[in-house]
């Protein structure tokens, strides 16, 4: 009778997760946008010429234009965050309906890689989160004996997660703290890890189920969904983050995450988000890159749409830096022309203009990311950590982009990078990029925002926000 009622109780839990859920699309109507209160910068605001000199001013911002016609669901670490923001939101006129506070213990603004992906089931009744494997964007090296145990799944080097938490950058502390853990646990520390804890309190809060597939590394920012059963992703990203699997598994594993009928391939992405053991950028610019994430350069706008970041031959002319980001978003925009949808129709592609390079120099220990970049490195490369380590400043390579714009209910949120300190070039790219999403999406808002001190942790808006679907039927696109 015991085993009777738990295989009943067993059965009745599967049964809450349905197969014929899907993906949506990034425009699909939402009931809210996620982001997480920043515990830290990654620069100091003396880098910054002019406000925004924080993350936490480029969110507020975010959440002044949002919250004009939708939900954000904002995750914040005690009740003193939650006051402090609740006056703010107060003096801003943000209604109380508008912005939700969950208490969930956290240390990452990068929300759209380690929340995991909300799915709907087929009838629009149920939402539900799906949770790959997060070796911490691949900078975790995944030993082969344990990327097959179901039961650890998310691996992470534990010099990261000490950095995270030990903000007030005594290095001589943190050297004592990185011998000591290399001494005690070797290179790799595996159980539970951040992620997979704060996806539990997500869904208990939200009260849906979870679903885990933890054989399986990847970040939610190298997807982006059309919505009827198609992803653009990374070669070069899900075969770094899963170096053991072959072409035909990394497919099979991400059409049976997110119940997909088909991958749409792109490579690398722009230098400036290559991987930091990719580093440094000729010779001298650093990176705390994905190493590709299509949310930078390749994203579909509709089911049948696809933008695609382009550099111009006269951007190369300015500053050669930019040829290897040429080279490699050509062969993005050539894959793209080269492949079909499910239907076997090609896509429409629209060329995205790109920024010239942006970057910080004399970075130092007082910056957070001075301390992080080596940390980065700590399993990857023994040569590289120790140039950092050497190094008493260092030149920091900004991940500006115009594709990496987040899409509401009634706006879109994309940067913008013209001051009177650059280069006019950043003027007209503004521009360009304004007018191609005007045109993309025309009955919504296009809101331009400086987001630089996110940039300078490797990512844009979209990497920080999470879109929770809304409940509803969905039309399927007749061909």
């Amino acid at each position: 009778m015991i085993k009777l009622i738990i295989f009943v109780i067993l059965l009745g839990f599967v049964s809450c997760f349905p197969d014929n859920y899907y993906t949506p699309a990034y425009w699909d109507q939402q009931e809210s946008i996620w982001l997480s209160y920043p515990s830290y910068n990654y620069l100091e605001p003396n880098h910054f010429q002019s406000s925004p000199k924080t993350i936490e001013e480029v969110i507020f911002s975010m959440i002044e234009i949002i919250t004009k016609s939708q939900k954000v669901s904002l995750v914040v670490n005690t009740q003193e965050e939650k006051t402090y923001i609740a006056n703010w939101a107060k003096e801003k006129g943000i209604l109380n309906d508008r912005l939700r506070m969950f208490f969930i213990e956290n240390s990452e603004i990068w929300a759209r890689d380690y929340f995991g992906t909300f799915v709907v089931s087929e009838e629009g009744t149920k939402l539900e989160l799906v949770c790959p494997g997060f070796n911490y964007w691949g900078y975790a090296k995944v030993p082969k004996e344990f990327q097959q145990t179901k039961d650890t799944g998310y691996l992470y080097d534990t010099s990261f997660d000490t950095l995270i938490s030990n903000l007030d950058h005594k290095e001589e502390d943190q050297k004592e703290q990185e011998q000591e853990q290399e001494k005690e646990q070797g290179e790799f520390a595996f159980g539970d890890s951040f992620p997979r804890s704060f996806q539990t309190n997500l869904t208990r809060q939200l009260n849906i189920p979870i679903k885990r597939f933890p054989n399986y590394f990847t970040e939610g920012g190298d997807h982006s969904f059309n919505g009827d059963g198609l992803v653009i992703a990374s070669l070069a990203v899900e075969k770094q983050r899963n170096p053991d699997l072959q072409l035909e598994e990394i497919e099979n594993n991400l059409k049976r995450i997110y119940n997909l009928e088909k991958i749409i391939w792109v490579n690398k992405g722009p230098t400036e988000d290559y991987s930091t053991f990719d580093g440094p950028v000729d010779g001298e610019f650093w990176t705390v890159g994905t190493g590709g994430h299509v949310d930078e350069h390749t994203r579909f706008v509709s089911a049948d749409t696809i933008l695609v970041a382009q550099v111009t031959d006269e951007q190369v002319a300015r500053d050669p830096l930019m040829r290897e980001t040429q080279a490699n978003l050509e062969e993005n925009l050539s894959m793209i022309l080269n492949q079909t949808d499910q239907y076997n129709n090609p896509f429409k592609v629209i060329k995205m203009p790109v920024p010239e390079p942006i970057f910080f120099e004399n970075v130092n220990k007082k910056d957070f990311v001075f301390h992080l970049l080596p940390s980065l490195l700590i399993s990857r490369n023994v040569t590289k950590k120790k140039q950092l380590s050497d190094l008493q400043n260092l030149k920091l390579f900004s991940a500006a982009s115009y594709m990496n714009f987040v899409i509401g209910n009634e706006f879109v949120l994309v940067s913008k990078y013209y001051k009177d300190s650059r280069s006019s070039s950043f003027k007209q790219t503004d521009e360009q990029a304004k007018l191609i999403l005007q045109q993309v999406f025309p009955k919504k808002s296009i809101y331009q925002l400086f987001i630089d001190p996110i940039n300078a942790g490797g990512g844009g808006m979209n990497c920080i926000t999470q879109q929770q679907p809304s409940l509803y039927k969905r039309e399927l696109n007749k061909h």
